[in-house]
Formats: C-alpha cells, structure tokens, sequence
C-alpha cells in the first residue's frame, strides 16, 4: 500500500524497462519531480536544540526553499545521449541539461520566548543558473557503462540576502544608520565579544551576495538507468558585495557591518547515498557533511562551522534528517555565536536520482 500514494508528473512508462533482481526495488518514477537541481539547499522543518548551555533556545527551524524555472531541461536531457561532437552549436544548447531560475532562500526560527516569535528571519531572494555535465563515453551503440558514472555541475546566483530588520545591530533602542548607530562601532575592538552585545531582537543585517559552486558526482552504479549509490563532493565561494546584481546600489552592506563579517566565505560539502534493497516505503540514505569557512571575520567570530546530517527518504522523496552542528551560527547576524546545535525534523530532496542516459 505505501508505495501506491503520491502523484504522478508525466504519464510515460520507462522504456525498455527489464524486470529487476528480487532485492533491489523497481523504481518508481511517479514520485519524481520535473526540476532537478544537482546544487543547492533542501527543504526542510524540524525541531532545533542546543546541546550545551547557550544564549537562546529555540522551539523550530524551516527553510522553506522555492526555486522558480525560467526553464529547466535537466531532467528532460539527462534521459537521453549526449549531442555528438559535430553536432551544430544550436543542437548542443537544444540537449544541454541546464536551468535558470528565480530563488527564494528563507531560514526561520521560531525561539522559546514568552510569545515563542520568530525572530530576525533570513531571506535570500535572487537569479541562478545551474549546468550538469557527463564526462562518459558512450560506445558506438550510444550506450553508457553502468558502473562509475561520472558527472560535473556548476552553479552561480546572486541576489540580496538580509533579515528584513530596521534597528542599529548592537542596539535595540536605536535605529540602523542613524549617527548614533554608527557611533557604536567605535567602540568595538578585537577585544570586544560581538554575541554579548548583538541586538536579537531587531539588529539589521543587509548585503547583496554571489555564490558559485561547482560538484562532483560519481555514482557507482545503476540499474534501468537509476543510480543505485553515488558520492559527491562539492565547493563554493560566496562573496558580499554593496550593489545588487553589481548595477544596482540597493540593499547593500554598511562599512561598519562588512569589516565585521567580512566579504568572503567558503564551502565544503560531502554526500554519499544509498538505495535500499528492499522494498516498500523506504526508498534511500543519504549523509552529508557539510563545513563553512569564514574568511576574515572579526576577531571574536568562530571561523569555521561544520554539519552532520543523517536522513532516510521515502519513495515521495519526502525524508526524516537528523543533524547535529558546531562551530559559528549561519543565521543572519548570529553569525557571531558559537554553537552547539542538534536538530530532526522532515526534509524534501530536490535532487534525487536522476535517469542517467548520457
């Protein structure tokens, strides 16, 4: 019965499908979305704690990620082989497996307080292009191997990031960029400890931002054209800038505030994944282990961050995570805390297997 809910996207049967071993389960495509994007957040909801004594504690966190497709041909173009190299330039572009699109990056907590509010949210609103390549060969039958598949993605955006908030960062009495906003900053030295005097109720935090990134994906084998297990590993470099989409001086950073967070930080994420040999509900594993690097923040900022996070998805793509994290906070201004964060909660895989043709 579990495998019967869901949806159905497209109508069409895989073809050329042949039956199964009894311990691997046939794959499902019903479940599977159109808009595949190999990079970027999942979205997610669950609880959010503190695993030793800290400044707040929290009742939940969500990233309710949405990405908007100008177009997206990722999912239609990996079904099938890759142009030939005397093909036109036009028949290239027309089989590539690309996206652009529009994003909307929110990350909310709801914090145990008398009126359990949801304080400062995050939100990164901008434009993206996604692009995955096949590094195989496929024999004059334009056929591929069915182990070692290999692949490479590249992903850039830029937009705004800030929190939406008005008052002076480490002052909830005064309002952002006004003289005496501004006349806090000169007291603070390398000495001074940021998380001790940082506004959490409404300090403003604003920058304008873009993010590459580039992955690996090697998946070690499939069946009917499905990756059975895979591993990636992938890094990016986000960069704050005062002008959005470098034409436009809106939304920007303050002087103050970027020799604070400074204008660079850097990622690192590791994933490896499994379906299961059994059938039913459960279709796949996945790990991730994901580290952020901060590059010249203040003296009194935790420079690195790093994140575990175990999950099972069902067949609907629909999982249950649990993570645990350590090092500088990644909300907004709390960049400035030094954490100790386990969570659990539900997510949604905006990148499960793909029909690997090419």
């Amino acid at each position: 019965m579990c495998a019967q809910y869901g949806y159905s996207q497209q109508d069409e049967s895989i073809e050329n499908e042949t039956a199964e071993p009894a311990d691997v389960p046939e794959f499902s495509r019903p479940y599977y979305p159109l808009n595949f994007y190999p990079i970027g957040d999942e979205l997610s909801i669950g609880y959010l704690g503190n695993l030793k004594t800290a400044r707040e504690s929290y009742l939940f966190e969500a990233q309710p990620v949405v990405k908007l497709p100008f177009f997206n041909t990722i999912y239609k173009n990996m079904k099938n082989p890759k142009s030939a190299a005397d093909a036109s330039f036009g028949e290239k572009l027309k089989n590539a497996t690309h996206a652009a699109y529009a994003s909307f990056r929110p990350q909310l907590r709801m914090f145990n307080d008398a009126s359990m509010p949801v304080k400062t949210p995050s939100y990164k609103i901008g434009i993206g292009y996604q692009h995955l390549f096949s590094l195989n060969k496929a024999n004059r039958f334009d056929d591929i191997d069915t182990l070692n598949l290999k692949y490479f993605a590249v992903a850039f955006e830029t937009g705004h990031f800030s929190n939406g908030q008005s008052g002076a960062a480490f002052d909830e009495n005064l309002i952002d960029g006004t003289p005496a906003a501004d006349s806090l900053y000169q007291h603070i030295n390398e000495h001074t400890d940021l998380a001790a005097i940082l506004n959490r109720k409404s300090g403003n935090f604003s920058t304008n931002y873009t993010e590459i990134m580039v992955k690996y994906l090697h998946v070690f084998k499939v069946r009917n054209n499905y990756a059975l297990s895979w591993f990636s590993a992938e890094a990016g470099w986000t960069r704050y800038h005062d002008y959005l989409l470098y034409m436009i001086p809106i939304g920007g950073y303050t002087e103050n505030d970027i020799a604070l967070y400074g204008k660079n930080f850097y990622h690192f994420n590791l994933e490896y994944m499994r379906r299961f040999k059994k059938g039913g509900c459960l279709d796949r594993a996945k790990l991730n282990v994901n580290y952020e690097y901060l590059y010249k923040p203040h003296a009194s900022v935790t420079r690195s961050r790093i994140e575990i996070i175990p999950a099972i998805y069902f067949k609907s793509n629909v999982g249950i995570y649990g993570k645990i994290a350590f090092g500088h906070d990644n909300y907004n201004y709390r960049f400035v805390d030094n954490i100790s964060h386990w969570g659990i909660g539900l997510t949604y895989d905006l990148f499960p297997s793909l029909e690997f043709g090419r």
